[in-house]
């Protein structure tokens, strides 16, 4: 998170709200290309594991051809342990709120009564076959049915179905514990819905909204995306899902400043230093006016971003290492640093 303290405190300031109060939430991270929304993701999914408990953060991206609600479903269900929400279901130790869910279960949905049962007392090949259907990968319907599961899940409805009872089951186990569940969503490259014929937008938009109405004390989604932050919500963010998001901070991550990107650069080179070492300068083996200079030269080629600042800085280091070890060079100055960028070319990516 180098130079990014404002927003990693937001970050850390919103996951400390999650950990403390129930109730579903919706948030966009919201980024210019290659300014480190996805490692934002992932520092996110670190400080709630490590920091926080009962939050479990899965992260998944956008699949590129999504043909509909069940293609994201599928890489969310991966993202939670079978074996953790089996012991749940048959573990709750509030016996007669156990037997009022498994009365509730066995009417609304009893193949998913019977699936985690099966994983819960099953032998290794029943495990396999309830992950495989639960994950909505292709099933033998015979075996499914030799393990009390009668029909595939193959409708958006059996997968909201799954997201429902699993937060529900889940949410009931911290209650009794007297803590808190809540699973967090995060949808990366939430963008490439807009690429999607209009039928299945509207389905994938309205699925997520259903998602966030059926587990009221325990889900948050995270949409990401990039594209240059502006006042307003891109198209494609249905009003729907507008209306959930409300009034909730939305993390924005802008393309960097000259002196951001000086501050970024810095505190990256330090984080790779050996602890038991102190360089000659925080910079090195750049110096104060060649670090500035490589700034103003990948400026010239384009916006300044993460990215873009560590490949830059990375081809100019890679040349001048063996040079400085060999004691041919003592510090990267401005003149080296041309010499090496001067037919840089940074590829443009455009999601």
């Amino acid at each position: 998170m180098a130079d990014r303290e404002t927003f990693r405190k937001d970050i850390e300031t919103l996951i400390c709200h999650l950990a403390r109060r129930p109730g579903a939430s919706m948030h966009l991270v919201w980024s210019s290309v290659g300014s480190g929304k996805t490692h934002a993701l992932h520092y996110m999914a670190h400080i709630a594991r490590s920091k926080h408990q009962g939050l479990l953060p899965i992260y998944t991206e956008f699949p590129r051809s999504a043909k509909g609600f069940l293609d994201l479903y599928s890489n969310y269900i991966s993202g939670i342990d079978l074996e953790y929400l089996a012991n749940a279901c048959f573990e709750l130790k509030d016996q007669s709120r156990r037997a009022e869910l498994h009365k509730e279960l066995k009417f609304a949905f009893p193949d998913l009564l019977n699936a985690l049962e099966m994983f819960y007392v099953g032998e290794d090949e029943d495990k396999e076959v309830v992950s495989r259907w639960i994950r909505t990968d292709p099933e033998d319907l015979r075996e499914l049915k030799e393990r009390g599961i009668n029909r595939r899940i193959d409708r958006p409805e059996e997968a909201l179905k799954v997201m429902r009872w699993a937060s529900k089951l889940l949410t009931a186990k911290a209650e009794y514990e007297d803590t808190l569940f809540r699973f967090i969503w995060m949808i990366d490259e939430y963008q490439r819905i807009e690429t999607l014929r209009s039928p299945v937008r509207d389905e994938i938009n309205g699925c997520l909204q259903a998602a966030f109405n059926r587990c009221p004390k325990s889900l948050t989604i995270m949409l990401s995306f990039s594209g240059k932050p502006e006042k307003k919500l891109p198209g494609w963010v249905s009003p729907e899902l507008a209306d959930r998001i409300g009034a909730e901070k939305t993390l924005l991550l802008p393309e960097l400043g000259e002196k951001e990107a000086f501050v970024f650069v810095r505190d990256l080179l330090a984080q790779f230093r050996d602890s038991g070492k102190t360089p000659p300068d925080p910079l090195f083996p750049f110096t104060g006016q060649s670090t500035r200079d490589v700034v103003k030269l990948i400026m010239q080629k384009g916006e300044l971003r993460p990215r873009r600042l560590m490949e830059g800085f990375n081809a100019v280091l890679q040349e001048a290492e063996i040079k400085i070890e060999l004691g041919e060079l003592a510090a990267i100055d401005t003149k080296f640093a041309e010499a090496i960028m001067k037919d840089m070319v940074f590829a443009e990516v455009d999601e």
